[in-house]
């Protein structure tokens, strides 16, 4: 549950720290951005603190964003074939 609640927060946080400065953006606001952009602003706003110091105790949180970062360099490399292969195990029955 740590791995999941702090990589959820960790990469929502990077991710809007990252576009924070793009107002560019918003007029490419799509419907699956805003519920990423709604579901963020509560765990930011809200609870900031909370997931801030929940992934400052974890001590698997520092691994978990690592193995993250090995995922985006895979994106990075141009190979999101394999990612979506990847991806794809949560839907198998």
């Amino acid at each position: 549950m740590a791995a999941l609640q702090g990589l959820n927060f960790v990469t929502n946080v990077a991710y809007f720290a990252m576009t924070a400065n793009m107002p560019e953006l918003k007029q490419y606001l799509t419907p699956s951005f805003l519920r990423r952009l709604e579901a963020g602003k509560v765990t930011i706003l809200e609870d900031g603190d909370l997931f801030t110091g929940i992934f400052e105790a974890n001590p698997h949180s520092h691994d978990i964003v690592r193995q993250y970062r090995s995922f985006l360099n895979v994106a990075a490399g141009g190979d999101m074939d394999v990612l979506v292969k990847l991806a794809q195990k949560w839907f198998e029955q």
